[in-house]
C-alpha cells in the first residue's frame, strides 16, 4: 500500500492545486484530503519521499519534498549562479489507522533558500531521511571547501522543530573534517575535527541558553556559527 501511495505522488506533478501570486509562487496545501495526490500542486513534482511514524505508531506519516517544474522568475541572483532556481517544499502528511483522510502535519520551504547556493552554485538540496521519529534534510554546498549540512527536526509541543544541525566542512579530495553540531536534546554545541581514524579531536562543547524555537515553517538557516 505505502510503495502505491508514494507511485501517486511521483505521477501527480500536474495534478490541480491552488497557488499564490507572488514571485516565489509557493502554492497553498490542504489540511484534509481523502487524495493523497491533492497534496501535489499543479505544476510541481515529487523529487525525494519517505515513510515513517514519526509522531506515534498509530500514525503513518508520509514525507516528501516537491519542487516547481518552472524556474523562479525573477531570479535571485544573492548566491551568484547562473543555473535556473527551482523552488522546493518539504510537507509531511499522516495518516491516522482509523481515519480515511489525510491530514496535513508540517510545511517547509525557508530552509531550501530562494537561489541555487550549492556546490559551485548547484542545487544544494540532496535528499530526506528518516530515523528513530527524526526527519533529516541533506545539503551540500561549497567549491573545493565543501560544507555537508543536516538539519534533523522531530515533533515537539505540537509542532515540527529542528533538534539538530551538523554542519561538516572538509576539503575536497582530502580526509578529516571540521564539525560543528547543534543539539536541542541536550542544549549543547559541539566542535571537534575528524581523521581518517574516524576519531574525533580538539572537542569543545559549550552550553546553549535555550530550547529550539526554530520551527520547520520558519527555518532558513543554521543559528550564528
Amino acid at each position: 500500500m505505502t510503495k502505491y501511495l508514494l507511485i501517486i505522488l511521483l505521477a501527480s506533478s500536474h495534478l490541480s492545486g491552488k497557488t499564490q501570486t507572488s514571485e516565489t509562487a509557493y502554492p497553498e496545501i490542504p489540511n484534509t484530503t481523502a487524495s493523497l495526490d491533492k497534496f501535489v500542486p499543479k505544476d510541481w513534482k515529487v523529487v525525494d519521499s519517505a515513510v515513517a511514524h514519526l509522531i506515534s505508531p498509530q500514525v503513518k506519516n508520509l514525507v516528501f519534498v516537491i519542487q516547481s517544474i518552472k524556474p523562479q522568475s525573477p531570479q535571485d541572483t544573492t548566491c551568484g549562479s547562473s543555473e535556473l532556481y527551482f523552488p522546493k517544499m518539504i510537507v509531511i502528511v499522516g495518516k491516522d489507522s482509523k481515519d480515511s483522510s489525510y491530514h496535513l502535519s508540517g510545511v517547509g520551504s525557508k530552509l531550501f533558500g530562494s537561489c541555487n547556493w550549492g556546490i559551485q552554485g548547484q542545487d544544494p538540496f540532496e535528499k530526506i531521511s528518516v530515523k528513530s521519529k527524526t526527519l533529516a534534510v541533506h545539503f551540500s554546498t561549497g567549491g573545493t571547501l565543501r560544507t555537508k549540512l543536516v538539519y534533523y527536526f522531530q515533533y515537539m509541543r505540537g509542532q515540527w522543530l529542528l533538534s539538530k544541525v551538523i554542519d561538516q566542512t572538509y576539503q575536497q579530495g582530502h580526509p578529516g573534517a571540521s564539525v560543528v553540531q547543534w543539539d536541542w536534546s541536550n542544549n549543547t554545541r559541539t566542535t571537534y575535527l575528524t581523521h581518517d581514524d574516524g576519531r574525533h579531536y580538539y572537542v569543545k562543547r559549550v552550553k546553549m541558553k535555550s530550547q529550539s524555537q526554530y520551527t520547520l515553517e520558519s527555518f532558513s538557516g543554521i543559528p550564528d556559527r
